[in-house]
């Protein structure tokens, strides 16, 4: 009887290590300036969690050309990219520590300014793009805001998922949309 048991925790074991996804970086904020603005750009289906696998939540959609209200973002990094120093550089940049989740709050309130050296040759793992140049990467486990440089090239971009959490005219939750070129309309943001 030990057999079938052993064989039936590995089965489980191995199912919780394969259904688990694993990503490189979160963020509560969107890429670049001002508020964004989308436009259903087809009936789009709800999810229950800001995955791709989720359950959609049945009977409930928001139909095509509607304005989509959000109250959250998710900004997922799924596969990390590279920024590489072409030439040595002293950069002031803003620390968050060692985290796989930066929230709007940490973002604009909790950052510590300090001043990294960077060697030629270095290769940098590249996160999230911000605004007005400014990206994300991560170095020695830091979660930092690297500025734009002449001396700094993006040799790969990194991978993303946007979701928002859309709300009623209540503001009330209705679900999570997966936003991109193929389930929305971008429309001009809002300063």
């Amino acid at each position: 009887m030990k057999y079938p048991k052993a064989v039936l925790w590995g089965l489980i074991l191995a199912s919780v290590m394969f259904s688990a996804r694993v990503y490189a970086f979160e963020s509560g904020l969107w890429p670049g300036e001002g508020r964004p603005v989308f436009i259903a750009g087809a009936d789009l289906t709800l999810q229950a969690r800001p995955v791709k696998d989720a359950c959609g939540i049945p009977k409930l959609k928001i139909l095509k050309g509607r304005k989509i209200d959000f109250t959250e973002t998710r900004y997922r990094t799924v596969k990390s990219g590279e920024i590489v120093v072409t030439a040595p550089a002293s950069l002031s940049v803003t620390s968050w520590g060692k985290t796989d989740y930066l929230s709007p709050e940490a973002y604009y309130h909790q950052g510590k300014i300090k001043t990294i050296e960077l060697k030629s040759g270095v290769s940098l793992e590249y996160l999230q793009y911000r605004a007005e140049g400014e990206c994300l990467i991560k170095m020695n486990d830091e979660v930092l805001s690297l500025p734009p440089h002449e001396n700094i090239r993006i040799a790969s971009e990194p991978r993303t998922e946007w979701w928002v959490l859309a709300v009623d005219e209540q503001k009330q939750p209705l679900g999570w949309v997966l936003i991109d070129d193929q389930t929305v309309e971008f429309a001009e943001r809002q300063f």
